[in-house]
């Protein structure tokens, strides 16, 4: 099936686009949405401008809706976008990498209602430790962008997820009730290389924001360079 995916460059929207490959599914083009507004309700923002780069780094066009961040009036907004990109591109679903948020799956799932769309929604209700777990075992190189939760300070800004790191969460979220697919907004992140990209791409300039309880990875630059883990 020829399909659309809503596209963060995070580790869900990567890991959607995966699991869409190895079910056969052809992913035609990916949809990244920029919210003017930083506290969407439905999107992240950080790093999306380098999303261009990872669509180039697996081959998949991708093309950026900017929507006003304003709860509800940004999923209209979306949903034009989508009817748009439909009629040009033919694709016949669209995917989300909804974990456990109700909120943002019966949004998506609205959307394809509206359009006559089949909703694919591969990571719904996988245990998020799992997820986790696989991101590692297929290679992907996650780096947290983002933090807003309490026990994840300004020392996770540009850490790669590894093996220490899901420890730390899994602790986290027993002390502190913090999801482990970070699903409710307790943090970002961007996928610099994956099982399935032919290229990496390459943060540079990195230089971290704090801003007392929160705060975020800037980014000086981007390129695409060989890869380094997922050979």
């Amino acid at each position: 099936m020829k399909v659309a995916v809503l596209y963060s460059g995070g580790k869900d929207s990567n890991l959607t686009v995966w699991r869409l490959l190895s079910c056969g599914h052809k992913p035609v083009i990916l949809l990244t949405v920029k919210p003017v507004n930083p506290e969407s309700w439905m999107f992240h923002r950080p790093c999306v401008e380098y999303t261009p780069l990872q669509g180039e780094a697996m081959g998949i066009p991708v093309h950026t809706v900017e929507v006003s961040g304003e709860k509800e009036k940004e999923i209209v907004e979306l949903l034009e976008a989508v009817g748009r990109l439909k009629a040009e591109h033919g694709f016949e679903g669209l995917a989300c990498g909804a974990v456990q948020s109700r909120y943002q799956r019966s949004r998506v799932e609205k959307i394809c209602g509206e359009l006559g769309l089949e909703l694919l929604s591969p990571l719904w209700e996988n245990p998020p430790e799992s997820l986790l777990e696989e991101l590692l075992r297929l290679r992907f190189d996650v780096v947290f962008t983002a933090v807003s939760a309490l026990g994840l300070g300004e020392r996770w800004l540009g850490r790669r997820l590894d093996w220490e790191a899901i420890e730390e969460l899994k602790a986290l979220n027993r002390k502190f009730g913090i999801h482990l697919a970070l699903e409710g907004g307790e943090a970002e992140t961007f996928v610099r290389e994956a099982c399935f990209f032919k290229r990496r791409v390459e943060l540079e300039g990195l230089k971290k924001v704090w801003l007392g309880d929160w705060g975020y990875l800037k980014v000086g630059k981007a390129k695409l360079t060989g890869k380094l883990y997922s050979k």
